[in-house]
């Protein structure tokens, strides 16, 4: 039978039944029915591995009963289902479901357990086909074995051990099983070598010390074996190929490789690099395009051509004369010779998608299939697409008149053998689809026991045996492996405040106050409404940070009670940038969420400790309040997704791990710093996500006229002239140049020039402080004076040389301590500079009071 074709579902059953089996053996077979029950039964308490992504059991146990086996789902499917009986299907499966679980499951066969169900075993076959898309196999077995994973009876008596035997159906699951188990990717292997990497950074070790840990790591916890870990250190090749492989380059504009930059030197000294065709190597299409008019080659495609032929160089003829027939191609593009009659090279091209690219992709089916001598014969002048000539056109080959479209489907047939399983696997892919759900279907007792071992390998302590404990001195920089910090922000406002504060939102805030707190009154009521995602928005004035404090204050009053822990955050407020966060009592994004300076794509999540830290105090996070959102990117919003998602552990891709985020601020201000605005085009995270609400009472500013400026201002376009009108009441409002004002330019050298003017002018006695840059003794580990400075500091905002004087206005450029006010853009004046005690002549200390009203730290 297996040397056959079999194609109806009834000789598949057929089989299936006579190989498989899936029941618990009678008690006249102990020694089977003894090895069933210990290595073939599936643990009814579940393991971790299967609950992994939030299910019960990911390998789909237990298994519904059946009375019969029956193929289910793939070609067979009804595509056209209604609703209704979609939803009646899915609620049948969903009692069968619930019914296994019940402590009063005892039937003895399946049509006993369906008919307590009010259901037979047609009604049930009907259901689970129009429940599951994808192609499957339902075994027969009765209600006492649906905890059975299948197995032969044969193969487990000499085997001895649990196994995992089915018919497969999934091409997709086949392709990744082999391939992940063959390659091995070694990533567990990799977490142990990092961690060990870190904790030898942390420990300050030196070169040797830490390259023997990281030996023993490898040693101990190898996934390879000696002679593989020899041919990778030694580059040898671990897997050699019976088949050549040729790439054909087709489409519109093909990658063409250019001749050698010394022949392109040598031609361009004789002048002979006519047009720049001339500039090119000749390529496959060019030599098939080139093919002698003999019978063999007349009726040959592009693809078969680069499949049986091989191309011959010049260098080579020679010396391949004696071993076949060369055939040399027209118009001097070199020589061909047959491969192999029963090695015929594997071809690969370029796949463009027939619905997104349909002209691209007729182009391409022409290029590769279609027999031809000159380009232009892939679409003749009466014809004004690709797809016209390959649906409608006719040729002639082997002496006859055919369409074209079935001359290219019979290539193409010889090329692309199962292109559907296979297109529909990349889909699969695209759609990220977890490639170990592959194996929970396809061997799921072997990928439970699988993943057991490596989260036990996980949890293991690696010994190191010859750590001889010498205390080395820590590093004195900062530690970028620390575990972050939050930057908390209780309600501290008095409750009388707090009414007043209340009693003074006007119309348009008071109904986006009373949305969010009715919200939050839902799920104090555990209720469980869906997240909110709302946006604030609204011109200068408007009082969106006002509306903030009131959101902030309220919501946490309300959800606090429903945190486990009193010093459990479940409102938080953060912003962009640290005077942003300053002004309204928040922390800064990247503060809170333990995100670098430098956001980079693909997301890069936080290791252990780091989420840990985080997840202790943001467990209980509810709602989130991002202002100023106009300076945030998409990749900001990404990773606040993504860390969101690693501290909620929601096990799926809900927009920010289903914690509510309201977002304040207004897309005519600032745009992020070499970013993206979060409105442009594009399918992201803010798209279709957030509702807007729209502030447009002005209530800061008394001068109805001017606020109506303002706004006008706003919304205006980059060539849109001013009113006259607005330019008078501008020119009122100059006040004329104060040297003491911030200047602002549009270059760091003439920043430069203007601060060396007003330092000379202001401060005769300024000092000069040059930095001291240290860098690490590799022999002692230690931190030493560097001679000169440092090249370049990546993410550091650190002069080589700073003037100051007393009188002299300063501003930060880094944050400090965002709660103190201390943050990039706060301004303060040089009171007092005091040079150090300690035989340094570059050590200075200053005192510098800010002018931020509730800056409390005075000197830096």
């Amino acid at each position: 039978m297996l040397q056959g074709l079999i194609e109806t579902d009834a000789e598949v059953v057929s089989f299936i039944d006579r190989y498989i089996n899936c029941e618990i053996p009678p008690d006249s077979d102990a020694e089977l029915e003894e090895l069933v029950t210990s290595v073939q039964r599936h643990s009814k308490r579940h393991s971790k591995t299967c609950r992994k992504k939030n299910t019960v059991c990911r390998f789909n146990f237990p298994r519904p009963p059946s009375s019969r086996t029956f193929i289910t789902g793939g070609a067979n499917s009804d595509n056209f289902k209604s609703d209704d009986e979609n939803t009646r299907a899915c609620k049948v499966l969903k009692e069968v479901k619930s019914a296994l679980t019940a402590p009063d499951m005892d039937f003895d066969t399946a049509d006993a357990f369906f008919e307590s169900l009010g259901i037979d075993q047609g009604l049930f076959e009907r259901a689970y086909r129009r429940c599951v898309t994808k192609k499957s196999v339902v075994l027969k077995q009765n209600p006492a074995d649906i905890w059975v994973n299948q197995y032969n009876r044969d193969l487990l008596r000499a085997w001895q051990g649990n196994m995992d035997i089915q018919y497969v159906t999934d091409a997709y699951s086949v392709v990744v099983y082999i391939l992940s188990y063959i390659t091995k990717a070694e990533q567990e292997m990799g977490l142990l070598l990092q961690r060990k990497q870190n904790e030898a950074r942390n420990g300050d070790l030196d070169a040797k010390a830490a390259f023997k840990q990281l030996g023993s790591v490898y040693l101990h916890n190898r996934e390879v074996s000696a002679q593989e870990a020899v041919y990778r250190l030694t580059h040898m090749h671990l897997k050699e190929c019976s088949r050549n492989v040729q790439f054909i380059p087709v489409g519109d504009n093909p990658v063409r490789m250019s001749l050698p930059l010394s022949v392109l030197q040598a031609k361009a000294k004789r002048q002979t690099c006519e047009d720049d065709s001339s500039i090119w190597m000749t390529n496959i299409i060019e030599r098939y395009h080139n093919r002698p008019e003999l019978e063999e080659f007349q009726d040959m495609c592009l693809a078969s051509f680069c499949s049986e032929y091989r191309v011959i160089y010049a260098s080579q003829v020679s010396a391949e004369k004696g071993s076949g027939d060369i055939i040399q191609l027209n118009n001097d593009c070199g020589f061909v010779k047959r491969r192999t009659r029963t090695q015929p090279a594997v071809v690969r091209y370029p796949r463009f998608s027939p619905t997104r690219d349909p002209e691209k992709y007729f182009h391409s089916l022409l290029q590769l299939f279609l027999p031809r001598y000159e380009e232009y014969h892939l679409k003749p002048s009466q014809f004004d697409t690709y797809e016209h000539f390959y649906k409608n056109g006719a040729v002639k080959c082997g002496g006859d008149v055919r369409r074209v479209q079935s001359i290219v489907d019979d290539n193409k047939a010889v090329f692309e053998i199962e292109s559907d399983a296979i297109d529909q696997a990349k889909q699969l892919l695209e759609e990220n689809i977890d490639l170990e759900d592959a194996w929970a279907q396809l061997c799921p007792e072997t990928e439970r026991e699988r993943l057991r071992c490596l989260d036990l390998m996980k949890d293991r302590v690696v010994d190191d045996e010859d750590a001889d404990g010498t205390e080395l001195m820590p590093d004195p920089t900062a530690n970028p492996h620390t575990a972050c910090t939050l930057e908390t922000n209780h309600v501290t406002m008095p409750r009388q405040d707090a009414l007043d504060l209340l009693r003074s939102l006007n119309e348009q805030q008071s109904a986006v106050f009373y949305a969010v707190r009715q919200w939050c009154l839902q799920k104090l009521l555990g209720q469980n409404p869906e997240p909110l995602r709302l946006f604030i928005t609204g011109g200068a004035g408007t009082g969106k940070s006002h509306l903030i404090k009131a959101i902030h204050y309220e919501a946490t009053r309300l959800l606090s009670q429903i945190a486990e822990n009193p010093e459990d955050l479940t409102v938080l407020l953060t912003a962009p940038t640290g005077v942003a966060a300053y002004n309204i009592g928040a922390a800064t994004i990247h503060h809170t969420f333990s995100i670098g300076a430098n956001v980079k794509m693909p997301y890069q999540p936080l290791g252990d400790e780091k989420v840990n830290s985080l997840r202790s105090r943001m467990g209980n996070l509810q709602i989130l309040i991002i202002d100023e959102v106009s300076m945030v990117d998409h990749r900001l919003l990404a990773y606040i997704h993504g860390r969101l998602r690693q501290i909620k552990q929601t096990g799926d891709y809900s927009p920010f791990a289903n914690v509510s985020v309201i977002c304040v601020g207004d897309f005519y201000q600032l745009r992020p710093v070499k970013g993206t605005p979060l409105f442009a085009d594009g399918g992201n995270l803010w798209e279709g996500n957030f509702e807007v609400a729209q502030l447009t009472q002005v209530v800061r500013q008394e001068n109805a006229e001017f606020a109506g400026l303002l706004n006008r201002l706003r919304v205006r376009k980059k060539k849109e002239p001013l009113s006259s009108r607005d330019v008078l009441t501008l020119k009122q409002r100059e006040t004329g140049e104060d040297p003491t004002d911030i200047h602002i330019y549009a270059t760091n050298a003439e920043v430069d020039i203007y601060n060396v003017k007003r330092l000379q002018d202001t401060c005769p006695d300024a000092v000069s402080i040059q930095a001291l840059d240290f860098v690490r003794n590799p022999k002692t580990g230690r931190m030493e004076r560097k001679v000169g400075f440092h090249t370049k500091i990546f993410n550091s905002c650190l002069p080589k040389c700073v003037s100051l004087g007393i009188g002299a206005r300063v501003m930060l450029k880094k944050n400090i301590d965002v709660s103190d006010g201390l943050v990039n853009g706060a301004c303060g004046t040089v009171v007092e500079i005091i040079r150090g005690n300690n035989n340094n002549n570059n050590t200075f200390n200053l005192e510098a009071p800010f002018k931020t009203p509730k800056v409390t730290l005075q000197s830096i």
